[in-house]
């Protein structure tokens, strides 16, 4: 369809964004080529049907830099094409809004409080953190944040958890 030609002219014209052309070997092994290839401070993962909203990236660089963490949780908005039965995206939880704990001690309290997400489109990675503990996707899983959230989270000493909505999951038919 062209995108990859459509990403390289992008590309050509802002050093900032870097194409990585690669046989598609499924999406633990894309977010693992990211990581390996990311030259920044902070990792975030969006999947391709949904989208963030404008300043995201902004209000969570300046979040993470503020507290220094590890990674910072966030909420989303749903939008649904179709009628679905869905969880809900917000983690509801004003007396821990921004204030910095240990993975732990973090998961331990969304898992009580039954809002416990594992997805990654909703968490925002210090990329140093994750080269560190050497935390990575296991490939040729099917839900691959599944495994990889809650592990990376129990290594965590600076999780935030902030009751903002960040990202956009989209529903379709």
């Amino acid at each position: 369809d062209a995108s990859g030609q459509i990403c390289d002219r992008f590309s050509e014209k802002d050093p900032r964004i870097q194409v990585i052309h690669q046989k598609n070997e499924g999406v633990s092994a894309a977010r693992n080529k990211g990581l390996e290839a990311a030259k920044g401070k902070y990792i975030y993962f969006l999947d391709s049907d949904d989208y963030i909203l404008q300043n995201s990236i902004y209000e969570l660089v300046s979040c993470a830099e503020k507290h220094r963490t590890d990674c910072i949780y966030f909420d989303s908005l749903l939008q649904k094409d179709i009628e679905i039965s869905s969880p809900d995206l917000q983690f509801k939880i004003d007396e821990l809004n921004e204030i910095v704990m240990e993975g732990p001690r973090l998961f331990s309290i969304l898992i009580e409080r039954n809002v416990y997400s594992n997805s990654v489109c909703r968490q925002f990675w210090n990329k140093d953190f994750l080269r560190d503990n050497q935390l990575t996707f296991e490939e040729g899983l099917l839900g691959e944040d599944g495994l990889f959230s809650p592990v990376a989270m129990l290594y965590g000493k600076r999780m935030l958890l902030v009751n903002k909505q960040y990202h956009v999951y989209r529903k379709r038919g």
